[in-house]
């Protein structure tokens, strides 16, 4: 009976052995199957690929939206040619000036560079600091040229002429701001946008040729103009923007044509705030400084 009990004991151990044997055998089975869900996720994997190759598409599509990435808005190669720094723009067809590196206080812009048309004053070209004027008097614009940028001639305050040819088409934001010592200036018919604060503190600005495809004086447009006395805003010109005349205190004699229908500010009389010495003719009638609210009633109908 002592002999028997260690037979079964072995026997019992044996199919132990045997058992865990068979979940051995099973667990690769089991790993194989898992093996196969990972190559199931892997055989998935293509199309989280194609997942991130469509999100690699929508950003190429947002890219050629103008993505920040976007290559277009890559910084151009800025060339020299010793007294201009400029650069070809693709979309314009033509060369940028980017800046100035000459010694003449007398600028005349060429009209090609490369044999290619110079057809922009480009953003903050000719922009100078408070502190290191470079003393510009004059410049000569082409008549290839379309557009003057942003703050082109910001505060070259040595500035007493400017020639602007028929060519130009849109002066933006600040282009003259800051040239004090400009006395007059005649902007050609050619131009239908003007942005904000083109003429503000231009201070010894006294008489300016607005160009009659215009439809909006913009805000701060002439801001601080302290000299200029007269002006006559041409037909077709709908909207006035709020400050455009602010502290000009010697205007005494603005000319509203019937097609403006929109003066910002009027109401708290921010457009011609400081304007005190200020008539304004619009519609055969006569408004000075304490009579603005009089002449908002007159355009708005209130």
């Amino acid at each position: 009976m002592k002999k028997i009990i260690p037979i079964l004991a072995s026997a019992a151990i044996l199919l132990t052995l045997t058992a865990c044997s068979g979940n051995n055998d099973k667990t690769p089975i089991g790993n194989n199957n898992s093996t196969q869900t990972n190559n199931s996720s892997q055989t998935s994997e293509p199309s989280s690929t194609v997942g991130n190759d469509s999100s690699t598409d929508t950003s190429e599509d947002s890219q050629v939206g103008g993505d920040v990435s976007t290559p277009q808005d890559i910084k151009p190669e800025i060339k020299s040619n010793g007294e201009f720094k400029y650069f070809y723009d693709d979309a314009l067809n033509g060369i940028v000036i980017a800046g100035y590196e000459g010694d003449p206080t007398d600028i005349v812009i060429p009209d090609t560079i490369e044999d290619k048309p110079v057809v922009k004053i480009g953003d903050s070209a000719f922009k100078q600091d408070f502190v290191n004027n470079t003393g510009i008097k004059s410049i000569t614009i082409p008549d290839t040229v379309t557009v003057i940028g942003i703050q082109a001639f910001y505060n070259c305050a040595g500035i007493t002429s400017i020639d602007i040819p028929d060519s130009v088409t849109t002066i933006d934001n600040a282009a003259f701001c800051g040239c004090e010592s400009l006395t007059s200036i005649e902007i050609p018919d050619g131009a239908t946008t003007m942005g904000d604060l083109v003429f503000k503190s231009c201070t010894g600005l006294k008489s300016v040729k607005l160009p009659a495809g215009i439809t909006v004086i913009g805000r701060e447009t002439f801001a601080s103009c302290t000299n200029l006395e007269s002006l006559d805003v041409p037909d077709g010109v709908t909207t006035i923007q709020t400050y455009a005349f602010q502290y000009c205190a010697s205007l005494t004699d603005l000319k509203l044509p019937d097609s403006v229908i929109e003066l910002n500010g009027c109401n708290n009389i921010h457009t011609f705030e400081y304007c005190k010495k200020i008539k304004i003719t619009y519609k055969g009638k006569v408004f000075d400084y304490d009579h603005l609210d009089d002449l908002r009633i007159e355009i708005y109908g209130e």
